[in-house]
């Protein structure tokens, strides 16, 4: 089977209508992606299918993930030195099912905080202005900027 190239055509295609070994074969393969087989010889086992089906359909089957539904954006967040602050914030976060990629924060200076959050913000909930208006209004907060987005977001 020839790599996965930019020249070849590509079709999203629901998988009720996919031939049995393909459905298997991507089976087996998210079984090798999340650890649950060790190797292509276990995963081939647990998925039913032959090693030939498993080699012949591979390279060309690939989960869909909706990449326009999520943005990778990086917040900057000054808040007042007092216990509990930026767990208030991780709260909304969450609340907002952000997932957050790298969370840092620096030393305190003059009682102030500040902490720089990467993060996949999922547009289908609240818009990211609602999202930092809702940081903005917890005690203590000074300020909860949008810093940039980063390419190859989810």
């Amino acid at each position: 089977m020839s790599e996965h190239n930019n020249n070849r055509e590509a079709y999203i295609i629901y998988e009720d209508i996919l031939p049995e070994a393909i459905k298997r074969t991507a089976h087996a393969k998210q079984l090798l992606a999340r650890g649950e087989a060790r190797n292509i010889n276990e995963a081939v086992k647990m998925a039913d299918i032959s090693r030939s089906v498993f080699y012949k359909y591979k390279d060309g089957i690939f989960p869909f993930y909706q990449q326009e539904t999520y943005r990778v954006v990086v917040l900057s967040i000054r808040m007042d030195n007092s216990p509990g602050r930026l767990m208030a914030v991780l709260a909304v976060l969450a609340d907002n099912h952000c997932n957050i990629h790298t969370l840092n924060q620096d030393m305190p200076l003059a009682g102030v905080a500040a902490a720089t959050i990467t993060m996949e913000v999922s547009e289908s909930q609240l818009s990211l202005g609602g999202l930092l208006a809702q940081i903005q209004e917890l005690p203590g907060i000074i300020s909860a900027t949008y810093i940039g987005e980063l390419a190859g977001g989810k």
